[in-house]
This record gives C-alpha cells, structure tokens and sequence, in this order.
C-alpha cells in the first residue's frame, strides 16, 4: 500500500470546509478552577483549594468554596470595573490578550447564581501583590485573572477542514486528513505564550507542525504523488488512568453514567445542590482522604487504586459502588422540596440505609474471608520462595501461607506474623494470572506482553519469581 501511496495519484472524494466560532468559556467555580490547575501545573485539587483559600482571607479573590460560574446583574458593575481599570491586564496577560471590546454580559446569568457567585479577583488585585504570593498562590491568581478577560472576550473563530481521497486505481480503501485553521484567535489569546497548549491528535502532523489544507482543493481534483509514505501499526489503548482533572470532571457529571431521565434530572440538578458526587467544597478532601488511607496512590499526575482499595472495591456492597444510590437519594430530597414527599418519610428512609449499609458490609467482608479461605484450602499454588511453606491466594495477590494480617489503629494493614512474601497481581500495569502464578512459582521465567513503563511506555519483558521483592523483570533472557 505504500508504494502505492508514494507513486499514485490521490482522487479528491469530498471537501468539507466549516467556519467554526468557539465561545468565551464561563468564569469559573472551585473544581473548573481545580480541573485548569491541575491539567496545566500538575496541581492537586488540595493545593488549589488551599492556595485560593489563602487568597480570598487577603481579599485579592471572591469566596473560593462556589459551584457557580455566572455572575448576578448586582455584580456587573464591577466586573466591568475590573476590566476597566487596567491594573488586571498588565503583568497578567499581554497586550494581544486583551479584547477590543469586552463582553462582561456574557458572565451574567441570575437563574445559575444560587449562593455564591463564580471566582473573580477582587479591586484590591494589581500585578504588585504578586511578588507577595508563593508559587502556589501566584498560579491561581493569574489563571483567575486571565479566566476573567477569556471569558468577556471575542469567539475563536477557525476554519476545519476535512477531506477524503482514494487512490485512483485503488477504489475499496479510503484516506482522509484534517486540518484546523485560526482565523481570530479571539478569548484564546489570553493564554498564548504563556504556557504550552495541548496538542490536537487529529490536526497534529507526525513530521512536526500542524495539517494545512490548501484553500484551493476541491471534490474531483487530483493529487499529485505525495514522495515517501511510512506506514505505522497502532493498537486500542485502554483507558487512561484518572488525573485529579478527570476524577474532578467525572465526580462533577456524575449523571453520565445514569441512563434514567429522572434520576439524571435530580443528580444534575445544580439549583438545589451541588450537582454530581461531593460538591465544590467536598471533591478535593475525599480524593485527599482516599490518598491518606492508601487506598488510592499518585504516580506522577496519575491516580492508581492501592491494592488495598481493590479488595475494598471487591467486598464493598455493590450499591454503594453504583452512583444510582446517590441519584435515588438526590431525587428523594428534591421531591421533598417540591411538596412530592414528606420529609419524615425520606428522613426514615435514609435511616434504613444508613443501618443497612454496615450490616451488609460485614456480611461482605465475612463472605469474602469464607470465599479465600476456601479458595486457598482447595488450589496449591507452590511453595514460598523465602520460607518454602504453601504459597496461597488471598485477595489480588498471592503470598506466603505463614502471614497474618491485622488492621492498625490508623485503618491501615499490617503483617504482624510470619515470613513476609507477597506477589502482587498487577505488575507494572499488566494483571498476573492464576497460569502465570502458577508457572512462577514452579521456578519457571515467564515472557509477557504489554507492561507498561513510568513514562507510559509498552514493552515486553520475562518476569521471575524474587524472594525479596515478590517479582522481577528478568531482562537477561
């Protein structure tokens, strides 16, 4: 197919070109702020919270805990003060970043303003209180800043372009290229050479640069050979790993994944509550609190579940593992507001969940202990490489018979007794099973496909058993 491509001439088959106007995004409330901070600096949901905290008991930003990203028509008069001003443009943004003619109705919305309004700097701000802020503090001071002028700003206005071409003695396979031309840069040149923006897979040019389209192209032309072709095998790729963004934006529209009308009507409903899982105020402790407890780990920007939040996830009650439980109980408190349900009635049933949800968790827990005990009585593994005892199965991992396991006083688990080995099921991103396990315990060197390396790398490798370390990577073979 290459030489094809490389001697060939591509037949035109269509030309899609399409004038796009991309609008100001809102202002923004605690987790878009949360989200940007850490997409852009690697910044935990915490350290943004607790740098926009610092700024607003200085009075340099508004309330930080808000899930609002709207103003009322009270505050546009100072919003347009601030544009107005002039200190919030220099040292904040450059001279092109600025709009002509800025839009500050664009940020006025009554109905969305329950409490608290969205995040804005306050009069007190000018590019010298800076130097007075740590790092932290600074960051999320300028991307407040700048959020403010991209949202009053004009649309970005591009031109895509997409086109689709066969070979012309070659009628069964089709090729296609795209490309995304700015014509106004508009409300994203607030942010341009001020940090590095995210590449566009589908515009980006594997030589370097970006796709042009010539504006002259059309349906039925004839293209010329295009010189030297490479082809390049690619593979589906799981999905990627949480970052504390995409664990804020999933907690935030939870409601995806509920497919009744209803019940996404009431997690969604951000009049009466915040909408989605937590609130603005609440996401940042309790991704916070699972990385205290070990049952969630940071590698790199990344968030990994620990093997001890696996086994939770294993007994816990699949009702409280389903965002329908919460959808249920937003609706129940809506119908409550609305005249539908007495407030006793709800309050009972909340009562009977909440008595339920331990009673079922022990019963879980004991289920799960009778499950890998009768697991490990029935299958043999082998023999501990440390201790040579019986090697059994507990969980999602494969350790020496002689340990034993107690919960700490700070929740965590410990091994009070025995020898000490374990081999974890997960390795480097690749799941070990129960054939694999068996053949490492036998003595044997396994070669397995698709581990995955820090930087995010696949490689292949031969895996051993190793008496310190549970595994290693036998590079040797």
């Amino acid at each position: 197919m290459c030489g094809q491509a490389e001697h060939g001439r591509f037949r035109i088959m269509s030309v899609n070109r399409r004038r796009v106007n991309d609008r100001p995004p809102r202002l923004y409330d605690l987790t878009g702020l949360q989200k940007d901070m850490s997409r852009m600096y690697g910044m935990t949901a915490a350290r943004t919270l607790a740098a926009l905290q610092h700024l607003y008991e200085l009075k340099l930003a508004t309330y930080p805990r808000t899930d609002s990203r709207y103003i009322t028509h009270d505050d546009l008069e100072t919003l347009t003060a601030l544009l107005e001003s002039g200190r919030l443009a220099q040292g904040f943004v450059t001279r092109e970043g600025i709009p002509g003619h800025p839009r500050p109705e664009l940020a006025v919305n009554d109905a969305k303003v329950a409490g608290h309004t969205a995040i804005l700097p306050t009069m007190q701000l000018d590019a010298g209180k800076l130097e007075g802020l740590d790092d932290d503090e600074r960051k999320v001071m300028t991307r407040i800043v700048r959020r403010m002028w991209e949202a009053v700003g004009d649309d970005h206005v591009h031109i895509v372009t997409e086109v689709k071409a066969r070979l012309s003695d070659d009628t069964d396979r089709e090729f296609s290229s795209r490309s995304d031309e700015t014509v106004s840069a508009g409300w994203k040149a607030v942010e341009t050479g001020h940090g590095p923006e995210p590449e566009d897979e589908e515009t980006a040019n594997p030589a370097g640069g970006r796709n042009v389209i010539p504006s002259n192209l059309m349906e039925g032309g004839v293209i010329r050979p295009v010189g030297k072709v490479t082809a390049e095998e690619g593979e589906t790729r799981p999905p990627k790993p949480f970052t504390e963004a995409t664990l804020l934006a999933a907690m935030e529209h939870a409601s995806r994944c509920v497919e009744d009308k209803n019940l996404k009507a009431a997690l969604d409903d951000d009049e009466s509550h915040s909408g989605g899982i937590g609130t603005p105020a609440t996401r940042a402790d309790t991704i916070e609190k699972l990385v205290r407890s070990k049952l969630v780990e940071r590698k790199g920007r990344q968030l990994h579940a620990t093997t001890e939040g696996e086994r939770l996830t294993d007994v816990v009650e699949p009702r409280l593992k389903d965002v329908l439980l919460t959808a249920r109980m937003e609706q129940a408190l809506s119908d409550v507001e609305h005249g539908k349900r007495g407030p006793s009635e709800v309050m009972d049933m909340f009562h009977r969940e909440a008595l339920r949800i331990p009673a079922d968790a022990t019963a879980n827990l004991k289920a799960d202990a009778v499950t890998r005990t009768a697991n490990t009585d029935a299958q043999e593994w082998g023999d501990c490489p440390r201790c040579g005892q019986p090697v059994r199965k507990t969980g999602r991992m494969w350790q020496c018979s002689t340990n034993k396991t107690e919960k700490t006083k700070d929740g965590k688990w410990a091994t009070t007794a025995g020898c000490g080995w374990k081999m974890f099921a997960r390795i480097a991103g690749k799941t070990i099973t129960d054939q694999t396990a068996r053949r490492l315990l036998a003595g044997q060197s396994v070669t397995l496909k698709g581990f995955t390396s820090k930087s995010g790398k696949k490689f292949d490798a031969a895996i051993r058993i190793d008496k310190e370390r549970g595994t290693a990577f036998d590079f040797d073979r």
